[in-house]
């Protein structure tokens, strides 16, 4: 199997590790995640304050779509970046975005 690389910044693992699910990426098979050492500096330095999410949800569709994650599951990662960590993301569900995904 062909894996993808993928350079992940700061937005993306933070948004996974304040639901300390940063494991569940590790599933994703298809791609080999890097990360580099200015980010990892940025995630030590500050992890508190960097809450800016830019493709969380791409990523979490694809949790969704490799069985790791239920929808279920997504849509409480959602709700809990919504109510705990101001980050809106602009549909109700993860299931009306993999339907517009799939068109």
């Amino acid at each position: 199997m062909t894996t993808s690389v993928v350079i992940t910044d700061t937005s993306v693992l933070i948004n996974f590790l304040v639901l300390d699910q940063l494991h569940v990426l590790s599933q994703l098979t298809e791609f080999d995640f890097s990360v580099t050492e200015h980010v990892r500096a940025e995630i030590t330095e500050h992890f508190p304050e960097q809450l800016q999410r830019l493709s969380t949800s791409e990523l979490t569709v694809c949790l969704i779509k490799a069985a790791i994650l239920t929808v279920e599951e997504a849509d409480n990662f959602k709700k809990i970046w919504e109510e705990e960590y101001r980050f809106k993301l602009p549909f109700r569900s993860f299931s009306e975005f993999i339907e517009k995904t799939s068109e």
